[in-house]
């Protein structure tokens, strides 16, 4: 059911900006009242409290006093059909009515106008958009965007007021702008629902004309509305469309200080998890793989991996062999690393044990690089950084020790998830 509109009570002097809050069933009411209201301005006609208030610019005390017996009497009209009806709500809290006032007659105890549907809906899409805007919780973004995914539902299944389905353009074609006065302005009486609604809500706190709303404020939130919805849908959309899992690999090798002429950094341990989209593990692979070099005391200082746990590993055909077998695990053929150093090492050893590399046919991800162009920048040269700087900058905690290859690759799995969000809501804030 809606709500009262002003062509209901064509004689009324209504105010352009008044509140025309007040259900249907009120309406005999409302005309009753303008015998008293006669010439005086109307700045509200709405529900408080479950009642019918009818607010006048400036009122005598005999307009005071049967408006307030209007009041009472709605207390036994139901505000939806006009029948006989009752104060209702939701309980006792401290021996006092609590919860949605509202009277209805038995046919319609919990009926709505649409008008409370609509104001429900509108104030929830709003705090959701206000949980997604930049430099909020990132914890809040998920919840937000199922929030905004269940209104835009609504939305077309059940839309709400007659120019639901209007675009930008037909609104500032139907809705006029008056200059009799400067600034220009608009009425909010002529802005359609749910138009007017959102526009209210979103205008909630700002500077507002005697006559309406700013003819430019109305302008900038149309234009605003229409970049906001737009980039939401297609953050949507990106949610919805099915995205690849990718294989994250981090191959920890031989290395010396200071390192000889043409030394061959052959991987000495193989880490890899298979993340979704969203950053979630699905899966993990480790293994020891046995190096035909020494491990060197440097070596194991930067890895912790001693020569004896290098002997016990698997030969690089086994490793190999078995890294295969966990990247056939999912149907994608994907893979990334923290840099290109990573994509070489496979390729030189498989070639120098004389077997096929694993990762031949896959496409490869230097996520170093993607973070490096992806985040902003105060300089236009600015170096590319160690997947534990990239931690620090993003606030992630470290998993595990540094240069293991298996703790290495969850932390760039996490990196790979913060970055995907941070493209995708446009949350990277301020340049490091």
């Amino acid at each position: 059911m809606s709500y009262i509109q002003k062509a209901d009570i064509p004689k009324a002097y209504i105010a352009p900006d008044a509140l025309m809050y007040a259900g249907a069933g009120w309406l005999a009411l409302v005309r009753e009242a303008l015998a008293v209201i006669d010439s005086s301005e109307i700045v509200a006609i709405r529900e408080d409290s479950g009642a019918l208030r009818i607010e006048l610019a400036c009122s005598t005390p005999e307009q005071r006093y049967a408006l307030t017996e209007i009041a009472k009497r709605s207390l036994a009209v139901c505000e939806i059909c006009g029948d006989a009806g009752e104060l209702r709500f939701d309980g006792l809290k401290n021996g006092h009515p609590a919860g949605w006032h509202r009277v209805r007659c038995e046919a319609h105890a919990n009926t709505k106008t649409y008008g409370d549907e609509l104001l429900t809906r509108e104030k929830r899409r709003r705090r959701a958009l206000w949980q997604i805007a930049p430099l909020r919780d990132p914890a809040e973004v998920p919840g937000a965007l199922a929030e905004l995914r269940s209104i835009l539902a609504m939305d077309q299944a059940t839309p709400i007021g007659p120019a639901a389905g209007w675009t930008i353009d037909q609104l500032l074609a139907a809705v006029p702008v008056h200059a009799d006065a400067n600034p220009r302005y608009v009425c909010p009486s002529e802005i359609p629902e749910p138009w007017r609604t959102r526009f209210e809500i979103a205008s909630s706190g700002s500077t507002r004309f005697a006559k309406g709303f700013y003819a430019d404020d109305w302008a900038n939130f149309l234009y605003l509305w229409q970049k906001e919805h737009t980039a939401l849908t297609d953050r949507l959309l990106d949610l919805d469309e099915p995205s690849e899992n990718l294989l994250i690999i981090d191959f920890e090798a031989t290395c010396e200080d200071p390192t000889p002429e043409g030394y061959h950094f052959q991987i000495i341990e193989i880490g890899a998890v298979w993340a979704s989209h969203n950053g979630e593990i699905l899966d993990t692979f480790e293994t020891l793989v046995r190096a035909d070099q020494p491990i060197s005391e440097f070596c194991t200082a930067i890895t912790t991996i001693t020569q004896v746990q290098s002997d016990s590993g698997l030969s690089f055909p086994e490793a190999s062999a078995a890294l295969a077998e966990f990247a056939s695990r999912y149907p994608s053929k994907t893979w990334a690393s923290w840099g290109a150093g990573d994509l070489k090492m496979i390729e030189r050893d498989s070639a120098y044990h004389g077997v096929k590399n694993p990762l031949d046919d896959w496409a490869h991800r230097n996520l170093k690089l993607e973070y490096h162009d992806a985040k902003p920048k105060m300089k236009k040269k600015q170096p590319h950084v160690g997947m534990k700087r990239a931690m620090i900058e993003l606030g992630i905690e470290q998993e595990g020790a540094h240069h293991r290859a298996l703790p290495d690759a969850l932390n760039i799995a996490k990196v790979f998830s913060e970055m995907q969000s941070r493209v995708r809501l446009n949350r990277w804030g301020e340049p490091q």
